[in-house]
């Protein structure tokens, strides 16, 4: 991760406010609650070796930019003073008008593969206000969050540029378009593109460009020496970049909306494997290794973004939405999915508070998180071209998906911290049977997880037991229960006996076979009455009456007392079920600094 610090905006067509550039140890970097447009304090000197780097060495708290002629000091120590939260996401469900510039440079002589007109055809809808018989990015868009973040062309500014092969990045360093692909190049590129847009458009200065066009968007010829195809900024204030290595006549539109959902301020889809979440590697999801397959020009199918990813840029909102410890002990709730494709208000969330909170290690002030094991619960179907999730694979098509996320809760949601945990994880899935999904991934018939003692809980056991019932082309329907003993026979209250399906798997007491010991043996049969001699003749009706009265009487006082409690039997114990494999080989990476 490299952090690039600003210091100022100068106006004026090309200027470039100063920059420095540092990184972090990954550590630090990994845990960091920093995104585009926070402001930090940082101490700064002048390098003893302005022409290199080597101060570093000399002194390691120092990280000196030979090009700004500053070293910043000891930057773990800085501290924040602002935040900035991403102007792109949709706070309310009230929409967000995108502006860009999008500029497509031939560069060091080099022609850029796809002409100005193409690659207008793949940002914009071929007939405004009716529906796309394609995918573009505006399509893209409008589908995935509903209508709310638009990308519309009477906002975006498209333009060819052309840049050199060589030109000054800041003070006396110069960027090298031929041999290199760091900050200078980055930047240098961006200061003359975005130079030649203002004299195209008229605009004076550098601010009135932020104010009227935010993001800025670079559609480079082919850089083999920036070895990725894409990068972005996170997050988004008064301006942010997006730089798309452009090697074909062909955009690839996937590559595109991920780079663009991170100036939203989304962060990569990952997925829980061998007990970590790695990077990439949710496979519904575009921020992910979602893509789409059989659709050689990208225009045609595409995945939109998971539960978390679409529900943090604030594009839906939960069907269904429960606390853990609020949701009542052993009760079965029976809740409805319906699929994302068919509006805004789609998905279960289950929220498990009472963990501890989380602490970033930078910058040295970053405030305490509050952090809870966040559960979302997404049903998907895949739908005709170029409709949601029209890519969805035929293996993807009617689950479940189950995510965890445990970033903060903000309104608006700021672009999480870089620790790896707080990012969003694809963990199971739901199907109608078990199945093999891909690479060992299942989808499974139920989702059962203890969380453990938590505040808030006097139990040591805290669970949480979801039981798929049906799948339809509209909707999903599941019950979910809240756990507090792992089996039905643990516990000191007789919880054999009460009534209730303590463990939450569907069985209740004795239909459990967990309660197999505790079953009584059946209660002996009466013994017979004592023999009686007959009543005297002489006796009346109602003397007789109330003699068979006194007889009955003492036939119950004599009758045996209560019979005593029967010996436990003895029993198998019941093993539980082996816990599915989910470990799957990572497919290719997308490289996305």
């Amino acid at each position: 991760m490299t952090y690039t610090v600003t210091f100022g905006t100068p106006d004026g067509p090309g200027a470039n406010a100063t920059r420095v550039s540092f990184t972090l140890p990954t550590l630090l970097s990994d845990s960091s609650d920093v995104q585009t447009g926070d402001k930090v304090n940082f101490t700064i000197a002048k390098p003893t070796d302005p022409a290199s780097r080597r101060r570093l060495l000399a002194d390691p708290t120092l990280q000196c930019d030979p090009s700004a002629g500053l070293c910043l000091v000891d930057p773990t120590q800085a501290r924040q003073s602002a935040r900035e939260s991403g102007k792109d996401f949709v706070v309310g469900g009230v929409p967000v008008n995108i502006t860009a510039v999008v500029m497509l440079a031939d560069m060091c002589g080099m022609r850029n593969p796809i002409k100005l007109q193409r690659l207008k055809e793949y940002l914009f809808n071929a007939v405004q206000g009716q529906p796309s018989r394609n995918v573009t990015l505006q399509h893209y868009y409008q589908t995935c969050s509903w209508n709310k973040l638009r990308y519309l062309p009477a906002n975006v500014v498209v333009q060819n540029i052309v840049l050199n092969c060589t030109g000054i990045y800041q003070g006396t360093t110069m960027y090298d378009t031929a041999n290199s692909c760091d900050t200078p190049e980055l930047y240098g590129w961006l200061k003359d593109g975005l130079a030649q847009v203002q004299q195209t458009l008229g605009i004076t200065t550098s601010s009135d460009l932020n104010r009227l066009y935010k993001r800025k968007t670079l559609f480079m010829a082919q850089r083999d020496n920036c070895g990725w195809p894409g990068m972005a900024s996170i997050g988004c204030a008064t301006t942010c970049n997006t730089w798309i290595n452009q090697g074909s006549d062909v955009v690839d539109m996937q590559v595109l909306f991920q780079e663009l959902a991170h100036n939203v301020g989304l962060q990569h889809a990952n997925r829980w494997i061998d007990n970590f979440n790695q990077e990439y590697e949710d496979f519904t999801d575009p921020m992910g290794s979602g893509w789409p397959e059989d659709d050689p020009y990208y225009n045609m199918t595409m995945y939109c973004p998971s539960a978390p990813e679409a529900w943090k840029a604030g594009w839906i909102s939960p069907a269904a939405n429960y606390s853990l410890l609020s949701m009542g002990r052993s009760t079965k709730i029976t809740v409805t999915i319906p699929s994302m494709h068919t509006s805004d208000t789609t998905f279960l969330y289950i929220n498990v508070s009472g963990l501890p909170q989380f602490k970033p290690r930078w910058p040295s002030n970053a405030a305490l998180l509050n952090r809870t094991y966040q559960l979302f619960f997404s049903y998907r179907v895949r739908q005709p071209s170029p409709g949601y999730d029209s890519a969805l694979h035929p293996d993807f098509d009617r689950k479940i998906w189950i995510h965890n996320f445990n970033s903060t809760v903000m309104n608006p949601p700021r672009a999480d911290p870089q620790d790896a945990d707080m990012k969003t994880s694809l963990i199971a899935a739901l199907g109608s049977q078990p199945a093999v999904i891909r690479d060992g991934f299942t989808a499974d018939q139920f989702f059962r997880r203890d969380f453990g003692p938590l505040n808030g809980s006097s139990f040591a056991v805290n669970g949480l037991h979801v039981q798929t019932v049906s799948f339809t082309s509209t909707a999903a329907t599941v019950w979910i229960c809240y756990f507090n003993l792992n089996k039905e026979s643990d516990g000191a209250d007789g919880p054999c006996s009460n009534g209730l399906d303590d463990d939450c798997d569907g069985l209740t007491d004795a239909e459990d076979p967990d309660c197999a010991a505790f079953r009584s043996s059946p209660p002996p049969s009466p013994k017979p009455p004592t023999a009686r001699s007959p009543s005297p003749p002489s006796v009346t009706a109602a003397a007789a009456k109330a003699a068979a009265a006194s007889s009955a009487s003492s036939a119950a006082e004599a009758s045996p007392a209560a019979a005593t409690p029967p010996a436990f039997a003895s029993a198998p114990a019941v093993a539980p079920a082996a816990a599915p494999d989910h470990g799957w080989p990572p497919p290719r990476h997308l490289v996305d600094p």
